[in-house]
């Protein structure tokens, strides 16, 4: 979300790397929607902490599951996230 998008976030993660810096993958308060989006990177991260799901009351989305503390990504196309308003 702190970067603008998919593409601005691998091109980050590629500098960091560059300099030999671990990557950590977080989050604030995004839905699922975010989430799901970011877990596409993870392969290139040290470190994940993708949880902000569990801390909506109301998350209008699906996409990442969770178990035995890993993050299981969708089978669904694109990023994984679908909406749970229809």
């Amino acid at each position: 979300m702190k970067c603008t998008g998919i593409k601005e976030a691998f091109e980050m993660i590629e500098l960091c790397k560059q300099y030999d810096l671990k990557v950590f993958l977080g989050c604030m308060a995004e839905s699922s929607c975010g989430t799901s989006a970011m877990a596409q990177l993870m392969s290139c991260a040290d470190y994940v902490d993708l949880d902000a799901p569990h801390l909506l009351k109301n998350d209008p989305f699906s996409g990442l599951s969770y178990k035995d503390g890993n993050v299981v990504l969708s089978d669904s196309a694109g990023i994984g996230a679908n909406t749970k308003l229809f």
